[in-house]
């Protein structure tokens, strides 16, 4: 490994930086999206229950038990529930809206990631093809063929490394993406169906 870094040189030392940034990324949204997915199923189990039997402050309570985006709408609506059905509603989309950032958190910084580490391991080949010809032009046939080799690992190593980096970072990217729209159109039609528990007691 040791090597590998030495051989690629300065560019694969940041490329190797990267991969231990994606890494912390799709460990740290992977562990968000689990939490969510469990505490919204657990509120769910008890809410329309709660609100069958109008007790709304309990209601309260579960939102706190178990936080995520479905949970925070709720308790907008509970919040604005004496008001009109659809003043309730835009206040639960104004909160939906707020927890939509805390979703797309650093999915963004996943996705620049994916893209920048092919394009490093594509400077790193330039880079090694640059000393690999600047030494052939230096020293002729009679140029070191382990410098030469050295240069050229140089190339090879970081295009490599570059589109190993890539790769699960573009993957890990789109899969959080599609999980960031399917939970927005999931509180979207989740939005209505609370709102209408609210005003009528009963739940689906």
């Amino acid at each position: 490994m040791l090597k590998i870094l030495q051989d690629g040189g300065p560019v694969m030392i940041v490329i190797l930086m990267l991969s231990f940034g994606a890494l912390v990324l799709v460990i740290e949204r992977f562990l968000y999206f689990r939490k969510i997915d469990r505490n919204r199923k657990k509120f769910s189990e008890s809410l329309f229950r709660l609100l069958d039997l109008r007790d709304f402050q309990e209601a309260s309570r579960l939102c706190d038990r178990f936080p995520c985006p479905t949970a925070e709408m709720t308790r907008a609506g509970l919040e604005h529930r004496r008001f009109s059905a659809e003043e309730m509603k835009e206040a639960m989309t104004v909160r939906v809206n707020s927890e939509v950032p805390k979703m797309e958190r650093f999915v963004g910084a996943l996705g620049t990631i994916a893209n920048i580490a092919p394009l490093l391991g594509l400077l790193g080949t330039v880079t090694g093809n640059i000393k690999a010809f600047g030494l052939l032009g230096a020293s002729g046939a009679a140029a070191d063929p382990s410098l030469l080799a050295s240069a050229i690992g140089e190339a090879l190593y970081t295009t490599a490394a570059g589109i190993i980096v890539g790769i699960p970072a573009i993957i890990f990217y789109n899969i959080y993406v599609n999980k960031v729209n399917n939970r927005i159109v999931d509180l979207e039609t989740e939005l209505n169906t609370i709102a209408a528990a609210i005003k009528s007691g009963s739940g689906i």
